[in-house]
């Protein structure tokens, strides 16, 4: 185990730009009530940057009270989300740090600035395979469709939630995000139509809404909604079930 240091000296510490940024800090009301830094010392790079323990290290500059600190060699930048078990990071926190240098993390983080759509909900759309958070978090992430694509299909989620909230007064649920992100993806998907439509049926829309499962939410909205009064069997959108890899259609380009 690394020898552990105790110090004042506040300023020999820098941080990261990828990091998570600072905001709030629980840790400094709990030192309040009891100190226990020299049970938990930060870890630091030989440079001093810290890779873990950045808001305590805020704390204690804040008490004025000394920080434990380990200098490990070995460890670096891309070490900081492997140590957050004790943290929590939010999906936002990783989101954040890389996009400093990954590309498709930056469109991540431009969607969410753009749309302000659940942080969970975008990820699970824009990614391919099982596990999209654990994927996620290991900076693993692949796009399910490109860039192009998935910045239009947000687009007409941000139509449809606002259709959606005029006519009901339920909290939007991810489950009814990811049934309307599927029907939009359908081969026969019309956007003014659905809009249309949804502002047509509005009795179907709400009770779609109080469904919990977004298997039975998509099934309703087609066959209620978008499939109401179509006697053309070609017009028609067909229901495909969820995929357990992937909601989307087999016929979306994967990249």
């Amino acid at each position: 185990m690394s020898n552990i240091h105790k110090t004042t000296n506040y300023s020999q510490f820098k941080l990261f730009e990828s990091n998570r940024k600072l905001h709030g800090n629980k840790i400094l009301e709990s030192i309040k009530k009891k100190n226990l830094l020299h049970e938990c010392p930060i870890k630091v790079t030989k440079d001093f940057y810290v890779i873990d323990g950045q808001h305590r290290l805020d704390a204690a500059k804040q008490l004025n009270i000394p920080i434990y600190y380990c200098i490990s060699n070995d460890l670096g930048e891309d070490a900081i989300p492997l140590l957050q078990n004790q943290n929590s990071w939010t999906l936002q926190d990783f989101t954040h740090f890389y996009s400093i240098s990954n590309d498709r993390y930056k469109f991540i983080e431009e969607i969410d600035q753009k749309f302000n759509l659940p942080h969970t909900f975008i990820i699970t759309v824009c990614s391919t395979g099982f596990s999209p958070t654990r994927i996620y978090k290991e900076g693993k992430l692949r796009f399910s469709l490109s860039k192009e694509k998935l910045n239009d299909n947000f687009q007409k989620i941000k139509d449809v939630i606002i259709v959606l909230k005029e006519i009901t007064s339920r909290p939007i649920l991810n489950a009814v995000l990811l049934a309307c992100w599927k029907i939009i993806n359908s081969i026969n998907y019309e956007h003014e139509e659905f809009i249309r439509k949804l502002y047509n049926y509005p009795s179907a829309v709400k009770l779609a809404c109080r469904l919990q499962s977004r298997t039975e939410i998509y099934n309703h909205l087609i066959e209620h909604v978008f499939n109401k009064y179509i006697k053309d069997e070609k017009k028609k959108m067909k229901i495909v079930e969820f995929n357990p890899r992937t909601f989307l259609q087999p016929t979306c380009n994967q990249i």
